[in-house]
Parts: C-alpha cells; structure tokens; sequence
C-alpha cells in the first residue's frame, strides 16, 4: 500500500508540471500575434488570469491559470 502511495504522489507531481507547461504554451499561443490592447478583454482575461489578489500595501498580484504570478503596486 505504501508502494501505491508513493507511486501516486510522483504521478501528481509529474502531471502538475506537464500542467503548467501545457498552460504556458496555450497562454503563448493567445498572446502571440497580438497588438497592445487599449482595453479590457474579459475573454482574454478569463483564458489568461486565475485570480487577482488586492493587499492591504497598495500592492496586487496576478496569479496565472499556468501557476506563474507577479505583483506590482496600483497606487
């Protein structure tokens, strides 16, 4: 059982990094091509954006469907 166990924990490891990857190409793959929006593209933003998280230090982060992020001020 232990065996099983082991086996399945490396499987979910292996398939969340192929996960990423898969996402990273396909968010490429949207963005490539495009010219420089001069407004919000809700489709865009459904296919490239996981959540937006808003801190209390005037500061925001972007968390991508493919796991990567990045934070920057607003203010």
């Amino acid at each position: 059982m232990a065996l099983i166990y082991e086996r399945t924990q490396e499987r979910y490891r292996t398939l969340e990094i192929r996960d990423a990857d898969f996402r990273t190409e396909e968010m490429l793959k949207l963005l490539s091509g495009r010219e420089e929006l001069t407004e919000f593209d809700e489709e865009l933003h459904r296919k490239l954006v996981k959540k937006i998280v808003v801190y209390k230090d005037d500061t925001a982060e972007v968390i991508f469907l493919n796991g990567s992020s990045i934070r920057t001020g607003y203010r």
